[in-house]
This record gives structure tokens, C-alpha cells and sequence, in this order.
């Protein structure tokens, strides 16, 4: 069997050489299939080297050399192909579909692969989905938090930070817990999500606003980054730095993306059809 293969290969090459445009693939296919028969039963040999050596002996007909220096001098490039078997970027394969589409055409065929709609369109509703639970996952416990120990967030939140704000600072803080602790179900489940991540969006922003009045402004941002390796650290542990505004710019980043994107197909709005609704009804189910 296997030397049927390889005869197959070898006319396959010869046929090639007096018409390479018209049999290209199928010669492709005997060389897949001629290194998948080599693999399953432990061959030794490199299918490279039999190629060679079948274009050494055609190359000695016609130019009227020894075949036994065409073998010699293919032998030396079978003996540098084994050593090189193991190399990924020069696996038989590889070297087999190289020599016979002529050196980097594969690598064009691979490169030129277009990416569908449908595919790019599921990946990014993936991201969305990873997206939503993973930030719906981290802020659920702040508003428990505060709806457990309204009193103590209050007092030193509340009125130490948010005192322009009217009435009872107490059921701002209910208020703020009650968002931050049910709108993470609704980005979980897909449904609401626009509402439930612009509401978050605006908790967020007023945590961003308590960062830089605790701060005294934005600690020399953007100014340290600009300044590059040059710049002097303010700190002594770089690991332990963090703006005071720097979280909540992350997740209004985030809420923010969210609001305008809605929840994509991997969502409860996608299940019951109110992710094709434009209404604004329809935007605010989604």
C-alpha cells in the first residue's frame, strides 16, 4: 500500500511538472493523503524525501548524471529533513504541501481566509455575554453592602462626599444599594440590560466623582503617562497604586458599552424576539 502511495506521489510530481496550474489540488490531496497514511503507521521515512528523490532521478534523466549521485545527493537532503522532522515550522507536511504548490502559496491561501458575518457576528455576541456576567458577577455584593450597613455607608459616604445632595442621605443610599445589587440580574439574564447598565452607568459616576474629591483632583493624571519612563513615581509599590478614579472609569467604560450595544443574541431579549423590536419600548426590554 504504501508503495503504491508513493508511486502515486511520484507520477503525481511528474504530471505536475508539464502542467502545474491543472493538477495542483489533486496533488495536494495524494500528498495529504500520503503523509496521513505515514502517520498512522509510524513510517520513518519523510514523505519529502521520496519526493525528492523521484524529481533527483527525473532531473538525472535528462541531464544525463549517475543515478546513483542523484540518489547520493538526495540522501544528504532526506538525512537534514529527518533531523528537522520535529521542528512545527518544518514538519513533513508542511514541507510537502510547500514543495508542491511552490514554496509560500499555502501560506497565501491561509492568510487570504476571509472571516464571515456570521462568525465575527457570534464571536462579538460572546463577548457580550462574558462580558455581561462577568461584571453583573463583581458588582452585586457592593449593593448588598450597603443595603446590610446603610447607616455606616451613609455616614462616612453619604454626607462626607455627596452633601450637595437633597433630603435624607439614607434613602440615597437604599436607592444606590437597590441598583447596584438588582441590575446585575437583569445583565445576567439578558433582559433590561440596557436599562439595568444605564443605571449603573450613573451609580458609577457618582463613585468616579467621590474618587477625585477624596483624591483632590486626578493625582497627576494624564501628566505621569505622558512624561513616559522618565516620570517620577509617586509611589514606592507600583503594584499597589491605583487612581481613586480608576475603577469606576472601568466599569462605566463597560456599562456604558453595554447600554448602547444591548445584550446580542445570547440573551432572554434574543429568545422572545425583542432584540429585532427598534421601538423604544422594545430598547428598553432588550
Amino acid at each position: 500500500m504504501r508503495s503504491v502511495a508513493c508511486l502515486l506521489v511520484g507520477t503525481a510530481f511528474a504530471t505536475k511538472n508539464a502542467a502545474p496550474d491543472l493538477h495542483t489540488e489533486s496533488l495536494r490531496d495524494l500528498l495529504l493523503a500520503q503523509h496521513t497514511l505515514q502517520t498512522r503507521r509510524g513510517s520513518r521515512v519523510p514523505a519529502a524525501t521520496m519526493i525528492f528523490n523521484r524529481r533527483a532521478e527525473k532531473q538525472a534523466e535528462t541531464k544525463n548524471e549517475p543515478r546513483w549521485k542523484a540518489q547520493r545527493r538526495t540522501r544528504s537532503v532526506g538525512k537534514t529533513d529527518a533531523k528537522e522532522e520535529s521542528s512545527p515550522a518544518a514538519s513533513p507536511l508542511m514541507r510537502i504541501i510547500n514543495v508542491a504548490e511552490g514554496g509560500g502559496e499555502s501560506f497565501d491561501a491561509i492568510s487570504s481566509y476571509e472571516v464571515s458575518d456570521e462568525v465575527q457576528t457570534t464571536a462579538t455576541d460572546l463577548g457580550l455575554l462574558i462580558m455581561r456576567l462577568g461584571v453583573a458577577a463583581v458588582m452585586i455584593h457592593h449593593g448588598q453592602e450597603k443595603i446590610l450597613d446603610a447607616g455606616a455607608f451613609t455616614k462616612y459616604t453619604m454626607d462626607v462626599y455627596f452633601k450637595f445632595l437633597p433630603g435624607n442621605h439614607l434613602y440615597w443610599t437604599y436607592l444606590i444599594g437597590l441598583i447596584q445589587w438588582l441590575a446585575p440580574f437583569g445583565l445576567i439574564l439578558g433582559a433590561g440590560s440596557r436599562l439595568a447598565a444605564g443605571s449603573l452607568t450613573a451609580v458609577m459616576l457618582g463613585a468616579f466623582l467621590q474618587g477625585i474629591i477624596a483624591a483632590g483632583g486626578f493625582e497627576g493624571f494624564p501628566f505621569f503617562e505622558l512624561g513616559g519612563l522618565g516620570s517620577k513615581m509617586p509611589f514606592m509599590v507600583p503594584s499597589y497604586h491605583n487612581y481613586g478614579f480608576e475603577t469606576p472609569l472601568l466599569y462605566i467604560t463597560i456599562f456604558l458599552l453595554l447600554t448602547v450595544s444591548g445584550p446580542g443574541k445570547f440573551s432572554v431579549a434574543e429568545r422572545f424576539g425583542w432584540n429585532d423590536d427598534n421601538s423604544l419600548l422594545g430598547k428598553i426590554k432588550q
